[in-house]
């Protein structure tokens, strides 16, 4: 570039002639934090758009010297998976790190609409655990990697950003005695005691992603980060099956991921990674209601000529993933199933057919090959083994995997979950697959037993779901009853949103 050309100030964005450093010139603010803003701008020199980061002039004397170790970390690494830092300048007694702009979402950004598939979430997951290990083989801990610092290009390709509060292990540190520095949901129990950072620390933090990622609620919460300091020092790991229950596998790979004690930890984060891709195989492949051995077959609907109730019209559905979608506990349109259990009860007790005459009569079969089909009394029986043997231990439990496994999509293995009662209110399998096909995540803030007698429990529910369109914030009771095999199932709903 020939010539002398205007400075710019670039605490004004503008998109005139002048220039930051002479060569630089500012398109937009992306975003700010606690240290620093971070911009858009063109590189007039090279033709590419870059982002540049700059330290906030009140941000502490203390501050700038770990910015400039930033510029000096992230300027000797080189991955795939790690934002290129081009260049560190001078600019009217300011610090700018000039960096590779990535164009697209952040990882925060991304979760916004909810938990992710389990695909969707290692395909994530893989590269920024390769990323934060070539960090540590460089000797850099991280120290703050969240969803907000992992950066999704437009063709999804990962990039981890925000070396700003990155040590060098072998390196006399630069924070004084006390200091805590990272984003307290996802930093690890040790780094609230002002510990040393090791390696651990990022895969705890790596291990905190991923929970949210497939739960959608983030792994430590609280209003203060001395609550969360405090959780976090006092409280297990979060448990998975909290949201999704029937991932055991899943919930101890994350536990250890999150263990108390860095020590406990996997070696490294890719060693996390590949341990939660074989806890989701593992969880996927464990039989449901003894699927091996016993069909679940839908009931027929009781009457052929039964009119389909009124509904209206459905939400586009979730995009196509594989049979075990969202890990977590999703919960089904519960008003809307009422509604459809209102008018399948008078449709049941009008028509001059008796329902208990229908239920009572000898099933017809009819044969196709070697299988024999029958109608709906011997479908329920067949389906009412099929509950028994997969039946949780507790009322509370069965609600939670009755909702858990149909909002996964796991229609049968909720539907086994399902007492005749329940059957007939939702309206038959069809309505109620129908029900749950645009819920997308669900949380329960209750699920607990109130009463108890020698034939049933009824458990208070409270939930938040939310579908493809909509979210339904949810209240009311689930009857459960004793299945011939032992354990719970669910026997009636009564839930309002």
């Amino acid at each position: 570039m020939s010539g002398r050309a205007a400075t710019g100030n670039i605490d004004t964005v503008s998109t005139d002639s002048r220039l930051v450093a002479g060569r630089f010139r500012l398109i937009r603010r992306l975003g700010a934090g606690g240290m620093a803003s971070v911009f858009l701008a063109e590189d007039v020199e090279l033709g590419r758009r870059v982002a540049i980061k700059r330290l906030h002039p009140d941000s502490g004397a203390e501050v700038a010297p770990r910015f400039r170790r930033e510029m000096r970390v992230a300027a000797s690494l080189s991955h795939p998976n790690v934002v290129k830092v081009f260049d560190a300048i001078e600019h009217e007694g300011a610090v700018l790190l000039v960096m590779e702009y990535v164009d697209g979402p952040s990882l925060a950004q991304r979760m916004g609409d909810g938990p992710l598939p389990p695909d969707e979430a290692l395909a994530i997951l893989r590269p920024l655990a390769g990323a934060v290990d070539h960090l540590h083989a460089q000797g850099v801990i991280h120290r703050d990697v969240k969803p907000a610092n992992v950066m999704l290009d437009h063709d999804d390709r990962v990039k981890l950003t925000d070396l700003g509060i990155a040590s060098a292990a072998q390196a006399t540190g630069i924070t004084t005695t006390g200091t805590i520095l990272g984003t307290p949901a996802y930093m690890a129990p040790e780094m609230f005691d002002g510990d040393r950072a090791t390696d651990a620390a990022d895969v705890y933090s790596v291990a905190a992603i991923a929970f949210e990622m497939l739960t959608g609620r983030r792994a430590r919460e609280g209003g203060t980060p001395a609550v969360v300091a405090l959780r976090a020092a006092t409280e297990p790991p979060p448990d998975v099956r909290d949201f999704w229950p029937d991932a055991t596998a899943l919930a101890a790979a994350i536990a250890h991921g999150m263990a108390r004690d860095p020590a406990e930890r996997p070696g490294s984060a890719t060693a996390l990674v590949d341990e939660i891709a074989a806890a989701l195989d593992e969880d996927e492949r464990a039989p449901v209601a003894d699927a091996a051995e016993t069909e679940v077959v839908p009931p027929a609907p009781a009457e052929p000529a039964r009119a389909e109730p009124a509904r209206p019209a459905p939400a586009p559905a979730p995009p196509a993933r594989r049979e075990r979608r969202s890990p977590a506990v999703l919960v089904a349109a519960v008003a809307a199933a009422l509604a459809i259990a209102a008018i399948a009860a008078l449709l049941l007790a009008g028509g001059g057919s008796d329902p208990e005459r229908r239920a009572s009569s000898t099933p017809r079969s009819t044969t196709t090959g070697s299988r024999t089909a029958t109608t709906a009394a011997s479908r329920t029986s067949t389906a009412g083994t099929a509950a028994a043997a997969a039946a949780p231990t507790d009322p509370a439990g069965a609600v939670r995997a009755f909702y858990g496994r149909a909002a996964a999509h796991r229609y049968d293995a909720a539907w086994a979950l399902a007492a005749p009662g329940l059957r007939q209110q939702l309206g038959g399998f069809d309505a109620f697959r129908r029900q749950f096909s645009t819920v997308r995540s669900i949380v329960f803030s209750r699920a607990s037993e109130i009463r108890r007698t020698d034939s049933g429990a009824t458990v208070a529910v409270a939930t938040t779901a939310t579908h493809t369109d909509h979210v339904d914030h949810c209240a009311g009771t689930a009857d459960t009853q004793p299945a011939a095999g032992g354990g719970w199932v669910v026997a009636h709903i009564a839930i309002s949103c």
